[in-house]
């Protein structure tokens, strides 16, 4: 392996760990700034905040804690035609009675 390639895994490896420490204090972030009020808006609106409250300009690192957030809930994705949106979602674990 040469050397760029190893700065470049080793950088990932530490930004993976530093998105699982801070992935609270970015919901935290998007509830205080009441993004499930936003209703339906595209990835990039998302990943500019992401990258604000974090740090990181790395787009594949971006695009892994937003999905991250999706796998825990936090966004429900809509798609019309070829257009694909996502909604904030405050609490995905508070139970609806209906």
């Amino acid at each position: 392996m040469n050397c760029s390639l190893k700065k470049r895994i080793k950088k990932r490896v530490l930004n993976i760990r530093m998105e699982s420490d801070n992935l609270e204090f970015l919901v935290l972030y998007l509830q205080s700034r009441n993004c499930q009020n936003w209703k339906w808006v595209g990835y990039k609106v998302f990943k500019v905040l992401i990258s604000y409250i974090s740090g990181v300009k790395d787009i594949d690192t971006l695009r892994a804690i937003f999905e991250k957030l999706m796998q825990l809930g936090y966004f429900e994705k809509r798609k019309i035609k070829s257009k694909t949106e996502y909604r904030f979602i405050f609490n995905p674990y508070q139970e609806i009675d209906l």
